[in-house]
């Protein structure tokens, strides 16, 4: 795997804070310093970007949310609920 095709720190924090934020319908607004690393990931098609049109006529956003696909690699940052790892004990039970 190359250098460019890694995610760094930036990238993945960004998208660990689109996971914790419930943004399947309306999407969100980042803060300026989590806006340039989400370019990255909206060209690996990990996130979706876009603004909406006032009934004013002036736009709001960038909003942001993630893809199907950023919504399962995003998920891999975090770590597995205990008794869910797949490991079973002594008992033949999860956990």
């Amino acid at each position: 795997m190359t250098s460019a095709a890694r995610l760094n720190n930036k990238h993945i924090v960004v998208l660990r804070t689109l996971a914790k934020c419930d943004t399947t319908a309306r999407g969100i607004t980042l803060p300026k310093w989590m806006r340039r690393p989400s370019i990255h990931l909206w060209r690996r098609s990990l996130i979706e970007i876009w603004y909406r049109q006032s009934p004013s006529g002036a736009f709001e956003g960038p909003f942001f949310r993630l893809t199907e696909i950023g919504a399962f690699l995003a998920l891999k940052f975090f770590p597995a609920p205990r008794g869910l790892s797949g490991v079973e004990n002594g008992n033949g039970k999860a956990g």
